[in-house]
């Protein structure tokens, strides 16, 4: 979802009653190396749809080495104070992720 243009996104509020948005590294350069993309058109949606009116579920996938530093929750987590009035809920999520396709796939949001 983060990835996707904005317009297109915020077109669908609409028909929802709840989103979910994963927000899972903060700083651009890692998030750059880990996933092979940057977070400036994710954090911008995730800044637009966290104004509501639709309620959101935020998580935060939590892969060893990756994600899991403290740094990065507190960074996810001010952002969300910061940016997105609507979130109701956030989570950390243990993804048990076990091999490296899986984590690349955690990362990029795909299966």
């Amino acid at each position: 979802m983060g990835l996707e243009r904005q317009e297109d996104l915020l077109s669908l509020a609409e028909l929802a009653d709840l989103f979910l948005f994963d927000l899972k590294l903060m700083d651009d350069g890692r998030h750059r190396k880990a996933a092979g993309m940057g977070t400036k058109n994710i954090l911008a949606n995730a800044e637009a749809f966290g104004k509501g009116p639709i309620p959101i579920w935020v998580r935060t996938p939590i892969i060893p080495g990756y994600t899991d530093d403290d740094d990065n929750i507190r960074a996810v987590s001010r952002f969300i104070t910061e940016k997105m009035p609507a979130v109701v809920r956030y989570e950390l999520l243990d993804v048990g992720v076990s091999t490296r396709s899986e984590l690349m796939g955690a990362l990029t949001g795909g299966d």
